[in-house]
This record gives C-alpha cells, sequence and structure tokens, in this order.
C-alpha cells in the first residue's frame, strides 16, 4: 500500500517536473520504493528530447526496464544500480525525490557529497522535497505539516535544506511553485 501511495503522488507530479524546470539531461537517484523510477518514467514521458539515468538499488529498480520498454522510453534511460551514499553517476541535471526527508542530517550530506563529486561544474541539482509553505492557510500546508511531523518522529528533525545543500558544496537558487497541487516543491541548487 505504502508503494501504490508513493507511486501515485509520483504520478500525480511527474508531468509537472519538465514545465517546472527545463531539464536537457538527468539523472535520477532513489533507494527503494520505486518512487523514482516513476518520476523518471514520468518526467521521460513527458519531455520527448529528454534522455537520463535510473539510478536506484536493486531492488528500487526491479521491473523498471519493463516498464520503460513498455512506454517506449527504454531507449531514452540508462537504469543503473548502486549505493548513493558511496557514489552516483554524473549528470548535468540530477534529481532526487523524495529522499533527504528520509535520513537524518548526517547522511543526507553524504549524499548530497556523492551528487556533488560527480555532477557537472555547470550542473544543476533538483532536490524534490515537500516544503513548508509561507503561510499554513493553503491546500499544500497540510501535507508538507504532516510530513515534517513525521519526518521529526522518524529521523529526529531537520536542518534547513538551504544548509544540507551548502554543507555539500552547493548553493540553494531557487525554490519553484508547489507542483501538481501538492506540498513538493523543486529546490534548485549548484555546484559553490
Amino acid at each position: 500500500m505504502f508503494n501504490r501511495a508513493m507511486r501515485e503522488g509520483t504520478e500525480r507530479i511527474a508531468p509537472a517536473l519538465p514545465k517546472a524546470y527545463e531539464l536537457h539531461r538527468r539523472a535520477d537517484r532513489g533507494r527503494g520504493r520505486r518512487r523514482q523510477r516513476h518520476a523518471a518514467r514520468g518526467g521521460l514521458a513527458a519531455a520527448p528530447g529528454l534522455k537520463g539515468i535510473l539510478f536506484d538499488t536493486a531492488e528500487g529498480v526491479a521491473g523498471a526496464d519493463e516498464e520503460f520498454r513498455r512506454a517506449g522510453l527504454s531507449d531514452r534511460c540508462v537504469i543503473e544500480t548502486g549505493d548513493f551514499f558511496e557514489a552516483v553517476p554524473g549528470g548535468d541535471v540530477m534529481l532526487v525525490k523524495g529522499v533527504l526527508h528520509d535520513w537524518n542530517d548526517r547522511r543526507c550530506v553524504v549524499l548530497l557529497r556523492a551528487c556533488r563529486r560527480s555532477i557537472a561544474a555547470d550542473g544543476r541539482l533538483l532536490v524534490l522535497e515537500p516544503v513548508m509553505p509561507s503561510g499554513l492557510g493553503t491546500p499544500e500546508a497540510a501535507g508538507a505539516v504532516m510530513s515534517d511531523i513525521a519526518m521529526l518522529v522518524y529521523t529526529g528533525g531537520r536542518t534547513e535544506f538551504r544548509d544540507l545543500l551548502a554543507a555539500a558544496g552547493f548553493d540553494l537558487t531557487e525554490v519553484t511553485p508547489p507542483l501538481g497541487g501538492s506540498a513538493i516543491r523543486i529546490l534548485v541548487a549548484r555546484p559553490a
């Protein structure tokens, strides 16, 4: 049920990705739960010129090759497995969706440093996470508040995304409006 909920949430915002941020090449990072492949598939389907790498654990990419083949996207996406705490494939644009809120600050910085080591010098890191809106009277606020409460309980809280990115060698340059009526926003960072 959890995997289905993650997939449906990702499928709802995936078509908005190319519109929210122009993607030329994307390396997508993940860890299980198959939400990363749905973001990659949705982004590739919405942007015909896009090519990418789906990078996840073996469990996370299981069956992804068949999904991409059925969607007619297998020639535009390379599937790789590994541990994102150690190293990630390089890219011009890297997308990390719904991952940072799963880990404590120390692990987040380790992951972000792996991205920093492999991203192009003029590349961009796109972090998709629930972000607290400026006011609590908006529809996306409830999702952001619930996400923050859950992560406070499970991971012990979170430093500001700007500070995590800076600790890993990135500058936060932009935060997009919410995607697809969700609390998810794209935090755009560049190598410092």
